[in-house]
C-alpha cells in the first residue's frame, strides 16, 4: 500500500521534478538490506510504504543530483500510484561496523547525504546510534555497502533529554551543512514529549557540536519521524525548505493515524524556540 499526503486546501497536486534513489531498509536477523526505488513517470512526492518498511520521505536531492524539471502548476498533475515506483535494486549493508557495533535490526532514521552519495543509517535498534553507509555504484545483492563513518551516538547522551521512558532516533536531514536530526518517544502515553529535534555537524565523530532538543511545532507526536528537503520550485507554494513528519507510532492520539507533514525551516533548529512548523496534513 502506497499513501500520498500532501493535502492542504489549495496543495492536493504538485509538479514533480526527478528524484534520488528512494531507499527503503528491510532486516532479517542480524542482516540488513536496503531496497532501492526510482519513481517512473512521475517524480519525487512525498512517499511512505507499509508499516514494517521504515517511511521516509522521497525528497533528498533537492535538485543537486539531477537537472530541475520545468515548475508545473499545483493542480495539473495526478497524484502519485504504486505504479509510479520503479524497483532499481537492493545491496547489503555490513554487520558490524569498523568499531565492533552491530548494525542488526537496523535502518532506521534513514537520511540521504547529497555530498557523499551515501546514506544515514541507525545501526542496531537496542542502541539508537547512527552511522553512514554508502551507496556502491552497482546495486545488486551480491554488494556489500561501504561503512564512510562508524556508529555514534549523534546527540552526544541527549536522546532521554527527549522524554522518559525509551526514545527511539526517528528521522535524518542534512541541511546547509548541518545534521539534522529528529527523536521521539516510543510510548509517550502521557503525552509529555515536547521537544524532538536535534541539530549536529555531519561529522559522527566530532564532539561537543551538538544542540538540541528542541520544539518543532506544537506536537511531538506528529513531526518527530522522517524529513526531507522540499524541492526548490515547490517551497513557496508549501511555505519552507523542508518537511518533517510522524505517524502511527505508539499511543495514537498523540501522533497521526497516517503519514502527517509538517514544514519547517532546518536553519531555525537552534535558533527559535519553538521552530514554527505548518502542518499540511495529520490524521486524527
Amino acid at each position: 500500500m502506497f499513501n500520498l499526503t500532501v493535502d492542504r486546501a489549495s496543495i492536493s497536486r504538485l509538479p514533480h521534478p526527478p528524484i534520488a534513489p528512494i531507499p527503503i531498509c528491510d532486516y532479517t536477523g542480524t542482516r540488513s538490506m536496503l531496497h532501492l526505488f526510482h519513481f517512473a513517470g512521475i517524480h519525487r512526492l512525498i512517499l511512505w510504504l507499509t508499516p514494517g518498511l521504515l517511511a521516509l520521505l522521497g525528497m533528498w536531492a533537492g535538485g543537486s543530483l539531477f537537472a530541475a524539471a520545468e515548475p508545473r502548476a499545483l493542480g495539473d498533475l495526478p497524484l502519485v500510484q504504486g505504479i509510479n515506483l520503479r524497483y532499481v535494486g537492493e545491496f547489503h549493508v555490513p554487520n558490524p561496523d569498523g568499531q565492533g557495533n552491530s548494525l542488526g535490526y537496523s535502518g532506521h532514521a534513514l537520511g540521504y547525504n547529497p555530498a557523499n552519495h551515501s546514506l544515514f543509517f541507525g545501526g542496531h535498534d537496542w542502541y539508537q546510534m547512527l552511522c553512514e553507509v554508502g551507496i556502491p555504484a552497482a546495486i545488486n545483492p551480491s554488494v556489500t555497502a561501504p561503512i564512510l563513518q562508524d556508529c555514534a551516538d549523534v546527540t552526544e547522551g541527549r536522546l532521554d533529554q527527549i522524554d522518559e521512558g525509551t526514545i527511539k532516533l526517528g528521522g535524518t536531514l542534512v541541511y546547509n551543512g548541518r545534521l539534522i536530526v529528529s527523536a521521539f518517544s516510543y510510548y509517550d502515553a502521557d503525552g509529555s514529549q515536547q521537544v524532538s529535534h536535534f541539530a549536529s555537524s555531519t561529522n559522527l565523530a566530532q564532539t561537543v557540536d551538538i544542540s538540541g532538543p528542541h520544539r518543532v511545532g506544537d506536537r511531538a507526536g506528529i513531526v518527530s519521524g522522517y524529513m526531507g528537503l522540499a524541492p526548490q520550485e515547490w517551497r513557496s507554494a508549501l511555505g519552507g525548505p523542508a518537511l518533517t513528519g510522524q505517524c502511527c507510532i505508539s499511543i495514537i492520539s498523540r501522533t497521526s493515524f497516517g503519514p502527517s507533514v509538517s514544514v519547517f525551516d532546518p536553519d531555525q533548529v537552534g535558533t527559535l524556540n519553538p521552530v514554527p512548523a505548518a502542518v499540511l496534513q495529520a490524521l486524527r
